[in-house]
């Protein structure tokens, strides 16, 4: 390996200068020929920010919502969820903990 170092650092010169491909070739000549983009000043770009969506996704989206709070307040919910006194005097007191933090 210690005599191979020096061989490929006498190399390293030669391997730089290799022919790299012509990437101007690449380009589409209607590219070449386009007008140049026009910039936007950044209040129109930061004033963008509202999303769209279509008529029908708010609708759905709001049914989704109902139907996920209808599942939050007990609507659908199983009947047969016990916590003991024990278990809940524990999440009471955790719960008081991480509001105090």
């Amino acid at each position: 390996m210690m005599r191979a170092l020096p061989a490929m650092l006498l190399c390293l010169p030669l391997w730089s200068c290799t022919q790299f491909p012509a990437l101007d070739a690449v380009q589409d000549p209607a590219v070449a020929r386009a007008p140049y983009p026009e910039f936007l000043p950044i209040d129109v770009l930061a004033a963008d920010t509202a999303t769209r969506i279509e008529p029908g996704e708010a609708a759905r989206i709001l049914s989704r919502a109902e139907r996920l709070q209808d599942g939050a307040t007990g609507a659908g919910a199983p009947a047969s969820v016990e916590i003991d006194a024990e278990r809940l005097a524990r999440l009471r007191k955790r719960a008081e903990e991480l509001r105090a933090r």
